[in-house]
């Protein structure tokens, strides 16, 4: 599926038919429903970097990891893939290992 925006607007999605979804457009599920992302502006970035790298600062040396967008968040992962919220947060720490939240970490 190459674009999920052109289905009927009732259309369920899911993390599994997101993978297939090409193109560069930002896209975000969240219960089943497709929702396009703008480009950030200059000001949200200018904003952004400086919170990542005040925490960044301040998780020197902790086991907690800060990462800055964009990164797929799953919310409520199922091992198929079926589940329907997957966001693309602006800036994400991660403490716990062993959470049920699945994101992909960039190599």
């Amino acid at each position: 599926m190459s674009d999920p925006l052109r289905l009927p607007k009732d259309s369920r999605f899911t993390y599994a038919g997101y993978l297939e979804w090409e193109g560069p457009e930002r896209n975000e599920i969240i219960n089943g429903e497709v929702f396009m992302m703008a480009s950030p502006t200059a000001e949200h970035q200018s904003i952004s970097g400086k919170i990542y790298r005040q925490l960044a600062n301040f998780l020197h040396d902790k086991p907690c990891k800060v990462f800055a967008a964009s990164l797929d968040v799953r919310l409520f992962p199922e091992k198929d893939r079926s589940d329907d919220t997957v966001v693309q947060s602006d800036i994400l720490v991660v403490c716990d290992k062993s959470s049920k939240t699945v994101f992909h970490i960039p190599n």
